[in-house]
């Protein structure tokens, strides 16, 4: 009975060491994973921090993207306001020289009519000068005549 005894100490002693070993084994376990949750929460915190600066540049940069879209199109407004300003005041400077450009037209057709008349009066005043100076000359010559004879 003792071998039995002996035996069953030993298988319970067997069992012992082996429960010690399993308790040691699970506290090295729950340790393990106590500090794999604290990684775990470590890297979830970095992980929020990121995402709330990355959050923050995206809303910080859309909104500056709005700003200068906003601007560039308030650019264009003005640029284009101006164009068509620049456009109204180019057409009524064009129809201003249009204008002038009729009436010098219509000056010199009217200069040029009084130009053709006064060429015309010219011609015929000299015919009528030659009319005249040769009645002149026929006076003359008959003045002339007579004095001779008186």
């Amino acid at each position: 009975m003792d071998d039995f005894e002996d035996t069953q100490t030993e298988s319970i002693d067997v069992q012992r060491n082996q429960n010690k070993e399993y308790e040691e084994k699970i506290e090295s376990l729950q340790e393990r994973l106590m500090n794999d949750h604290e990684s775990l929460n470590r890297a979830k915190e970095e992980l929020a921090d990121q995402e709330a600066a990355h959050a923050s540049k995206v809303t910080r940069l859309t909104e500056r993207l709005y700003t200068t879209q906003s601007t560039a199109e308030d650019q264009v407004d003005s640029i284009r306001a101006e164009l068509a300003e620049n456009d109204r005041h180019r057409h009524i400077q064009l129809e201003e020289v249009q204008t002038m450009l009729g009436r010098a037209q219509k000056r010199c057709e009217l200069m040029q009519e009084e130009h053709a008349t006064l060429r015309a009066q010219a011609g015929r005043s000299a015919g009528q000068r030659e009319v005249e100076v040769e009645s002149l000359r026929n006076q003359l010559a008959c003045a002339l005549e007579g004095k001779r004879i008186a």
